[in-house]
């Protein structure tokens, strides 16, 4: 359930704001933008295939413990000795063909070991892979909310001048025919170049963001796809419960674990280097190739190793497994903290913006209500032509302020679920990047 006061802003500003753009839920096109864009990222096909590597890594693993056959010719030819009659070839010339079959049947659990870390290591890339994904979703998406929002301005700014120019008419005709002063004049010269300065610094906002658009995205931009933030705010309680609480890993947190369980398998594995194994095999000899007796012979073999002192490699290895286990704990719980800060830093901010909103609509609210006075008024006392242009941008000031807190607003709450590691979940980008999923799969088991 969202905190009563989170219900109350939300409703307020949304009844405060005139937005074409709100409807029940965000758009589909533009969660498909954010997710397709994802996916086209050079850091997401890295990470892709990583995992690949660590499959194919898997597989160099398994074939520790499938038959293996290798095949052996040695040859000699007796060039001298001071005992022999005849010379040249002799029954001393010697030319064999051995073919052998061996398979490693038993390590006490050595194998077991090998796999589950080779499968950690699968599992750590599938986690990098979505931490990748979660990090350029929640970039992509201040890429094009600094668009939206610049490009909004913008057209809040337009607005205004038509209304500026036409007061500006105004003022000079009065002006003209006697009625204004120079001091009225001048002060409406000022009003508009402190606007010129406004339009350009968001001017080149707009072109900026432009051009960061235009870098990542490969699709047009479109006003009215951008979503309302009550929309994103309703999207991120529902998959999350809360985006600014979290009790479960995020996706730094899991990786971790991940690690911690993998420097354990790895420890498991070098201590049981002290048990021996067992391998066992087949030998097929050919005595004398090239000869025409036939003779040759097959013998099973069986060999077992047992490692009596290797220098303390062994011990010293277990060690540093151990120390390193340990660093990544601290890691661990340094982790969840730093989560909790931020997400608790979040929730300030995300509250402090939320009364500053409540501040600025009734500010604005009362420079309408104020306005619409005056303007009853004028029946009885003229309206001054610069109390109109105060009105107007106190209005101006105050829906531009709202513009801003709306773009923080919404920017926290996909900060706050790109820390919970979710963002792959809201913006629905799949696992797979390829436009047939089953020939992706079928790459990966193969």
């Amino acid at each position: 359930m969202w905190p009563h006061k989170f219900q109350c802003t939300i409703a307020f500003i949304i009844c405060s704001f005139s937005f074409s753009s709100i409807s029940y839920g965000i758009s589909e096109e533009f969660l498909r933008i954010i997710s397709n864009t994802t996916l086209e990222q050079e850091q997401t096909f890295e990470a892709e295939k990583k995992i690949i590597e660590a499959i194919q890594d898997r597989k160099v693993d398994e074939s520790d413990y499938k038959p293996i056959v290798e095949g052996e010719f040695t040859g000699s030819l007796l060039l001298y000795d001071n005992f022999r009659k005849d010379k040249g070839l002799s029954d001393k010339d010697k030319h064999d063909f051995s073919l052998t079959s061996i398979l490693k049947v038993y390590d006490f659990g050595r194998k077991d070991l090998i796999y589950d870390s080779a499968d950690k290591s699968i599992e750590i890339q599938h986690v990098n892979l979505l931490k990748v994904k979660n990090k350029e979703a929640e970039r992509l998406y201040k890429i094009i909310s600094d668009y939206d929002y610049a490009s909004r301005k913008m057209d809040k700014l337009n607005d205004y001048e038509t209304f500026l120019n036409s007061q500006g008419d105004k003022i000079r005709d009065k002006f003209n025919l006697g009625g204004g002063t120079v001091l009225e004049l001048n002060q409406f010269e000022q009003l508009v170049n402190g606007f010129i300065l406004q339009r350009q610094s968001i001017a080149r906002d707009l072109r900026d963001a432009k051009a960061q658009y235009n870098l990542y995205f490969s699709v047009p931009f479109r006003k009215n796809v951008f979503p309302a933030e009550a929309e994103l705010a309703a999207r991120a309680y529902n998959i999350t419960g809360n985006p600014f609480k979290s009790i479960e890993y995020n996706l730094e947190e899991e990786l971790l674990d991940l690690e911690i369980r993998k420097s354990r398998l790895e420890q498991a594995v070098t201590s049981s280097e002290m048990f021996p194994d067992l391998t066992l095999g087949l030998k097929l000899t050919k005595f004398d190739v090239l000869s025409t007796a036939n003779d040759f012979e097959v013998r099973a073999t069986a060999t077992s190793k047992l490692n009596f002192f290797d220098g303390f490699r062994r011990k010293y290895t277990v060690k540093g497994q151990s120390e390193r286990i340990a660093a990544l704990a601290a890691q661990l719980r340094n982790a969840k903290l730093l989560k909790d800060q931020r997400l608790a830093q979040y929730l300030i901010r995300y509250q402090n913006l939320d009364d500053e909103a409540l501040i600025e609509v009734e500010k604005k609210q009362k420079s309408k209500n104020d306005w619409d006075i005056a303007k009853e008024m004028s029946s009885v006392t003229s309206l001054d032509l610069g109390t109109e242009i105060r009105y107007a941008s106190s209005i101006l000031s105050s829906e531009l302020r709202l513009m801003d807190i709306e773009a923080e607003k919404g920017l926290l709450l996909i900060q706050g679920i790109s820390v919970q590691g979710k963002l792959s979940e809201f913006f629905i980008i799949p696992d797979q990047n390829t436009e047939n999923p089953a020939d992706t799969y079928c790459l990966l088991r193969s």
